[in-house]
């Protein structure tokens, strides 16, 4: 796997500070995905609660329960193209669910955010590619 540059590690970090629990204490887990198709040349972040299993069945450490500074995150980006709130699924082959989505550019690179309420079912079977944050 490609190292992730230093400038992504820091924009992750910063908007990944903007979330915070009220529920209880959790990881924040991030995918990240470089899309050389589309915008020319443009980061996808997916940042969602870590889910862990016990028992059989699926926990999830956020407990669904946390808030998202958005004007906060926006202020990560250089330029914003796009925000929008998606409430839930729209089909059986949308993974993401509610998810808040934020298009623009920070440190001179296109990057595509999407902040979900759980983790994608295929996140979660791809599970090495995730980066747990602290």
């Amino acid at each position: 796997m490609a190292t992730t540059p230093e400038w992504l590690v820091e924009f992750v970090d910063r908007v990944a500070a903007e979330a915070l629990s009220l529920k209880s204490q959790g990881d924040l887990s991030c995918h990240l995905f470089r899309n050389s198709s589309r915008a020319g040349d443009e980061w996808e972040v997916t940042l969602f609660p870590d889910a862990s299993e016990m028992a059989g069945q699926v926990r999830f450490s956020w407990q669904f329960v946390f808030s998202i500074d958005v004007a906060g995150i926006l202020s990560q980006f250089t330029t914003v193209s796009s925000c929008r709130w998606q409430t839930e699924s729209v089909g059986d082959d949308d993974d993401l669910g509610a998810h808040l989505s934020i298009e623009g550019s920070s440190a001179g690179h296109a990057i595509w955010l999407r902040i979900l309420s759980v983790q994608p079912r295929r996140l979660a079977q791809q599970t090495p590619g995730n980066r747990p944050l602290v």
